[in-house]
């Protein structure tokens, strides 16, 4: 993401030059280029306004040129996901596209939080009664409302269908509030985890849909908490995606506690499907 905001960003060369030109040749084999933030796409979407005046009303203090890059990239032919699909495939890597689920970072940076989300406060998660240090998420949208998981879906529909891309990473610890029970340190409802294997169903069948058009597989990765019991509170049913085919690989934990998580347990559930952890 801060490739694009480079003020030379706005040719394929300069955007590929800073952190995407060294990679050949190196361990890497795949680039996960994180297609949504602050509530709006990070290349030319056609279905939703793309980040910066469009999305928010100006372009925001932080990153203030990735709009005005995705546009003047735009006007050449180019788009952000595909010179990073094709440059990822002429060098033999693979382009994955990062989803962050439900991304919080609007409460903090300023400028970032987009129209959509001031004109639809009520989509946003209860904060009644919530944990003083819930507050970082106050912007999460609630997934309980179809309207927010359709925004995320039109996503991962255009993008599967508009790219070659090899993968999606799923990623629900950045950040992990989908319902308002997580605002105040309960666990969610049956509902509300039927609710997220259902999205995960949906995404499935999307990405099902697009691979089986061009002949090739998409590969879906979720990035989940450490554990089965903390992934089924905040409303990911592990066990029941796994059951039902819903993810190919399992990528646990947040990263934050190096060698300390306990991630035998997911390993072990996930073994007897053949999905990575």
């Amino acid at each position: 993401l801060y490739e694009l905001d480079r003020e030379d960003a706005d040719t394929p060369q300069g955007f590929l030059k800073g952190r995407l030109r060294p990679l050949p040749d190196t361990q890497v084999d795949t680039i996960s280029f994180s297609v949504i933030e602050a509530d709006a796409p990070m290349y030319d979407s056609k279905v939703q306004p793309i980040y910066g005046e469009d999305a928010h009303g100006v372009d925001p203090p932080y990153w203030p040129n990735v709009g005005p890059n995705i546009k003047a990239l735009a006007k050449q032919g180019y788009c952000p996901n595909q010179i990073i699909t094709d440059f990822a495939h002429e060098h033999g890597m693979e382009s994955w596209a990062h989803m962050r689920m439900n991304d919080v970072h609007d409460c903090f940076l300023e400028g970032w939080l987009s129209l959509w989300k001031k004109e639809h406060r009520e989509l946003l998660v209860d904060t009644d009664g919530m944990l003083s240090d819930k507050k970082l998420y106050v912007t999460a949208k609630d997934m309980t409302h179809e309207v927010c998981r359709q925004r995320k879906l039109e996503i991962f529909e255009e993008v599967a269908g508009r790219y070659d891309i090899d993968g999606f990473e799923i990623d629900y610890i950045r950040h992990p509030v989908q319902f308002g029970p997580t605002m105040r340190g309960e666990p969610v409802t049956q509902q509300q985890v039927q609710i997220m294997t259902s999205l995960m169903r949906e995404i499935r069948s999307l990405t099902d849909q697009a691979a089986s058009r061009r002949g090739r597989a998409i590969i879906n990765a979720a990035r989940v908490p450490d554990t089965i019991a903390k992934s089924r509170n905040i409303g990911l049913d592990i066990e029941q995606w796994l059951e039902q085919d819903l993810v190919d690989i399992l990528i646990l934990g947040g990263g934050y506690a190096h060698f300390t998580l306990d991630l035998q347990e997911l390993v072990e559930l996930a073994r007897p499907y053949g999905v990575p952890v």
